[in-house]
């Protein structure tokens, strides 16, 4: 005798009553697949997902890795935070100026100009030596033991 009835309603499906291959992709309806769908130990491939992350962080406990990496700003920078409360670093290029920043201290420690000159700001300690090729010039005194 056929089946009289609500389909739908009266009649359900275990997944012990279906064929491994029985559910394809063709067979769900785009957009009915939501974030809570997916398992949260997923690996879904990079190559599986837009590369566009728009205006998102992205944050990652392991490492990021590139044979190249391009920041791109009116003044690009890479912040180097660290987790023990030492002073933190930027480091920048604002307006054609190669810079490193101590940010804890609001203090530029570091300049390279758009001319190529170098500008270390406090005490410069040089271990092995100092070769200089150009004149000294001097606005102090100038103490030598």
């Amino acid at each position: 005798m056929p089946y009289i009835g609500n389909i739908v309603q009266d009649f359900s499906v275990s997944t012990a009553m279906l064929n491994s291959d029985s559910v394809t992709s063709i067979k769900v309806l785009d957009g009915t697949i939501v974030n809570v769908d997916i398992n949260d130990s997923a690996a879904i491939a990079g190559t599986k997902i837009s590369p566009d992350f728009g205006s998102q962080n992205i944050v990652t406990t392991g490492t990021l890795g590139s044979n190249h990496i391009t920041v791109t700003s009116n003044i690009p920078k890479i912040s180097l935070v660290d987790t023990d409360n030492n002073s933190d670093f930027d480091i920048r290029n604002a307006n054609g100026v190669f810079s490193v920043v101590d940010t804890t201290n609001d203090s530029a420690r570091f300049f390279i100009d758009s001319n190529g000159t170098v500008d270390v700001v406090g005490n410069l300690d040089v271990g092995s030596g100092l070769d200089v090729t150009g004149a000294i010039t001097g606005t102090g005194d100038l103490t030598i033991d």
